[in-house]
């Protein structure tokens, strides 16, 4: 966990001679927000429909990450801004 109670992104798993203790770590695998396979289609779509001139065929699995990590800070922010009020969890604008 880091200071603001977000989880550390997956740390690289082969230390480098200039790695610190965090990075020799091996991260904790949470369960993931995001359909990965379904993510990196919409992703493919995307760049396929508008972008013709990038021949994107792959998305990485640092890219899949880095989406899931920030939908789960996303969550989190909305549900702290959230007012208490009520039984239902509503408005997130």
């Amino acid at each position: 966990m880091t200071t603001d109670g977000f989880p550390r992104l997956a740390e690289p798993e082969a230390p480098s001679e200039f790695a610190t203790p965090t990075t020799r770590r091996k991260a904790r695998r949470r369960t993931a927000l995001i359909h990965r396979e379904a993510v990196r289609r919409l992703i493919l779509d995307t760049i396929n429909r508008t972008r013709p001139g990038f021949p994107c065929t792959r998305v990485s699995d640092n890219a899949l990450d880095m989406i899931d990590y920030r939908l789960g800070r996303m969550i989190r922010k909305f549900v702290h801004e959230h007012p208490t009020r009520g039984k239902t969890f509503a408005e997130i604008l």
